[in-house]
């Protein structure tokens, strides 16, 4: 009888642990490829403001407000701050992002296409 409590005890905990592990809350990873248009010139500011379009490879994020954005490019990776994501898309399934990116390091990657991880 010691046997049939001891593996029932142990079985109602592993189901307890399951059950916690299964609620938990864990962050979510989108990742995709980033188009970034054309800056504003003059923009004498460390940071600047712009918007890119962002396509979502398998899941697509419906909200995002100051969440934090990597673009990869082949010299390493540039970290920003999404601030809006539209939730319209266009024809290419692609959706228009509001960012800051420091200055000196968005400026180089105008016109491209890259890869991108939020």
């Amino acid at each position: 009888s010691l046997v049939r409590y001891g593996i029932t005890i142990i079985g109602i905990v592993l189901l307890f642990l399951f059950v916690i592990a299964y609620f938990l809350p864990y962050k979510q990873v989108y990742s995709g490829v980033a188009t970034i248009r054309e800056m504003e010139p003059g923009n004498p500011a460390d940071s600047v403001e712009t918007t890119i379009l962002l396509r979502f490879e398998t899941k697509r994020m419906n909200e995002a407000e100051d969440e934090q954005i990597d673009i990869q490019t082949p010299k390493g990776s540039i970290e920003g701050q999404l601030m809006a994501l539209s939730s319209v898309r266009d024809t290419l399934e692609r959706q228009e992002a509001r960012c800051r990116f420091k200055t000196t390091d968005i400026h180089a990657m105008e016109h491209q296409t890259v890869d991108f991880r939020i």
